[in-house]
């Protein structure tokens, strides 16, 4: 018996023979983390939904991008064209910034 608890029962958790902790209990192998230091498990997981949200923000940034060029098309106002050429530049670089980092 260790001094540790089931998570989920509170009930007293056991050490195997093959090192295994589990509640019987529960009839549950636990899986006990030190805290501070995820599991591979989730740093992968924790990856890819950056990954993910990086990616979304490309399509987004994308769209805004086209977006934005065929308002320019038919812009006449120069002080309105100035801000969406400087907002396009923008978007440009920080798509050129997720792209160096995938």
């Amino acid at each position: 018996m260790l001094d540790l608890t089931c998570p989920a029962c509170g009930n007293p958790l056991f050490k195997l023979k093959n090192s295994e902790i589990y509640c019987p209990s529960c009839e549950k192998k636990v899986i006990i983390e030190k805290q501070g230091q995820p599991t591979e498990k989730k740093q992968k997981l924790a990856q890819a939904g950056k990954d993910k949200n990086v990616s979304d923000l490309g399509l987004v940034l994308n769209q805004k991008l086209n977006d934005l060029k065929n308002r320019l098309a038919t812009e006449t106002d120069l002080s309105t064209i100035y801000k969406i050429l400087k907002t396009i530049k923008l978007g440009i670089t920080i798509l050129n910034e997720i792209k160096q980092n995938q």
